[in-house]
């Protein structure tokens, strides 16, 4: 069976960012134990995972958003996202105070 396409993009996105997402992995689980300490590196690095992975997601939807297919891109949103969250369970908390 094919591999969908979000997790074509995802692992494409991975691949090419690969150092920078190995690293920000490490203050990804670091960030889990001591969310205080680690706070101002984990929003340093994840602002710049952050744009990463929201301009691949732009490639991945992008053209479908202004036709008749953006309820279907909308989906494929998100689970691209449910993807980068399986990796980086704090995905989501980088930029908050």
């Amino acid at each position: 069976m094919a591999e969908p396409k979000f997790r074509k993009y995802f692992t494409q996105m991975f691949e090419q960012n690969r150092d920078q997402f190995l690293e920000f992995m490490l203050i990804n689980q670091e960030y889990a134990a001591n969310k205080a300490k680690i706070r101002p590196t984990f929003n340093e690095k994840g602002l710049k995972i952050k744009d990463i992975v929201h301009s691949w997601e732009d490639r991945l939807c992008g053209h479908m958003e202004k036709g008749q297919n953006s309820a279907y891109s909308a989906k494929l949103g998100e689970k691209f996202q449910h993807e980068v969250t399986k990796y980086f369970p704090y995905f989501h908390e980088i930029g908050l105070k």
